[in-house]
């Protein structure tokens, strides 16, 4: 995606009373900068490779001050991936949380063409640009490509029913890929979907967010990764119009028997999912462990009896001395702080920068959003920095990496909720969030919805008679279900609302 350098400066020029005087130098597709305060004080002379690498020494003329100063970025990729939470952002949050990325000096945001993309689009394209920010694409294939898939084409379990329960795949649903018919179909879709969107250039290939891929008597002689070959061989070859790129993701790390294609894709996305978040991915003394044990070992023997964070780290080295292209890992750093509720491990963060470095990694994205943001933001803002220079310690003392006491009595309610997960520390969680007018500062509409999930896997799933809510108590992802409905927002509050006053009669 080519920078729009003239909304780029403009901008910049709107941040400061100075003059700015942009002297081009150094590799166009760098982002680093040498800026100088002339003498009588009135032009900023900044040189730069281009317009954004002028934004970022406005910034940080701005933060700094002083005659002059200098920053050349360690990773060419730095981002942030506000996975499926569009929908869960007001206009005004989405806007406040792009100017938060590039004042961290990322250059990269991933957007999911689901989930509030279509509607948040021209603010996003226009907050992007004038901050030189660019987009990649990230595409489920289930939701963007299956328009013409009917259910006979879905996943199936060993015995040959059916997987997912409607008759449009979501979130977590598959194809099976050894039906030529359900192929034919997808391959329509497909061609249609690009046909339709030629502003989406820089596309990342994505499969289910999940891991119940079919069983049937063919694709089940199939590994995940075999069965991800089959459907994304066909995108590679539908799109050799725009860049490419591919996510790899849960049970897919292993390379694949053909490396053809994917040695030709602009870039490679490695997520992190599985990570056992207390210790560095490196873990040299291999004491993590996997939030999902077991499971990468029927795909991979070799990650039994590997720690989970040095099996990742392994794969993610076998990546990098396949692949030539751009290789960038992807961190998923606010959902695994489950509610917003911090996890202290700004140190294993930067040591996993470190590690990137020397393995030869061009960068990371972070999972962040701006709703229940304030807890994550001393990592974020560390880790946005160290991206910068990591010979500089950017270590925080407990006092520092959590400077939310105001949020205690939220994180004691999460914490009994997480112990419990009863109905009554279900309401008590959400009546407190609901009381607070700062409330939209919260992911408090997916806190809801994810809490009240593991409320009715404990003690039975239940339906109250109102279409709005029971969609929402039967529908396996809150976005998924944001999909469904006219009014995301206002809809998810009215469903949550609704909830807790059946449950508050229940309890009585």
């Amino acid at each position: 995606m080519a920078l729009n350098e003239e909304k780029i400066l403009a901008f910049a020029g709107s941040l400061t009373d100075k003059k700015i005087d942009f002297r081009r130098s150094g590799d166009a597709g760098s982002d680093g900068f040498i800026r100088r305060l002339s003498g009588d004080g009135k032009t900023l002379q900044i040189r730069a490779g281009n317009a954004r690498g002028v934004l970022y020494g406005v910034y940080d003329f701005l933060e700094k001050g002083g005659v002059c100063g200098e920053g050349n970025p360690e990773f060419s990729i730095r981002g942030v991936n506000p996975c499926e939470s569009l929908s869960r952002h007001t206009p005004e949050q989405l806007k406040k949380f792009i100017d938060r990325c590039g004042r961290w000096r990322f250059n990269t945001i991933i957007i999911h063409t689901q989930y509030g993309y279509w509607k948040n689009r021209k603010l996003i394209e226009e907050e992007c640009a004038k901050r030189g920010i660019e987009q990649v694409f990230y595409t489920y294939y289930n939701l963007a490509f299956c328009k013409y898939n009917i259910r006979e084409d879905f996943a199936r379990r060993e015995d040959g029913s059916i997987i997912p329960k409607g008759d449009k795949l979501e979130c977590a649903d598959r194809l099976c890929v050894s039906n030529p018919e359900g192929l034919a179909r997808y391959r329509r879709g497909l061609v249609e979907y690009l046909a339709e969107h030629p502003e989406l250039d820089d596309m990342m290939f994505a499969t289910s967010d999940d891991f119940d891929y079919c069983r049937c008597g063919k694709c089940v002689k199939l590994d995940p990764v075999a069965q991800c070959e089959v459907l994304f061989n066909d995108f590679f070859d539908a799109a050799s119009d725009r860049r490419r790129e591919l996510l790899l993701y849960y049970l897919r790390y292993h390379l694949p028997g053909d490396l053809n294609r994917v040695k030709k894709l602009d870039k490679i996305m490695f997520d992190t999912h599985p990570r056992d978040r207390e210790f560095s991915l490196k873990d040299p003394e291999g004491k993590s462990v996997s939030r999902e044990p077991g499971l990468m070992a029927t795909v991979d023997k070799r990650a039994a009896g590997c720690s989970c964070n040095t099996y990742l780290y392994d794969r993610l080295r076998d990546w990098r001395e396949a692949y030539p292209g751009k290789l960038y890992v992807f961190e998923n750093f606010m959902m695994q702080c489950m509610y917003g509720v911090p996890t202290f491990n700004l140190k294993v963060y930067l040591q996993d920068l470190r590690d990137f470095a020397t393995l030869g990694i061009d960068g990371v994205v972070y999972e962040a959003f701006e709703p229940g943001i304030n807890g994550m933001l001393p990592v974020l803002n560390q880790v946005s920095r160290a991206m910068w220079d990591l010979k500089k310690d950017w270590s925080l003392t407990p006092a520092e990496e959590n400077d939310r006491p105001d949020y205690a009595e939220f994180y004691r309610l999460v914490g009994i909720y997480r112990r419990e997960k009863s109905p009554a520390s279900y309401i008590a969680l959400m009546d407190y969030l609901f009381s607070r007018p700062d409330r939209e500062e919260f992911d408090y509409r997916y806190i809801g919805f994810n809490a009240l999930w593991n409320v009715q896997k404990k003690h039975g799933f239940f339906q109250i008679g109102d279409p709005v809510a029971d969609l929402f108590l039967s529908t396996h992802k809150l976005w998924d279900f944001m999909e469904k409905t006219p009014d995301p927002l206002n809809d998810s509050v009215y469903a949550i609302q609704k909830i807790l006053k059946y449950l508050k009669t229940a309890e009585k």
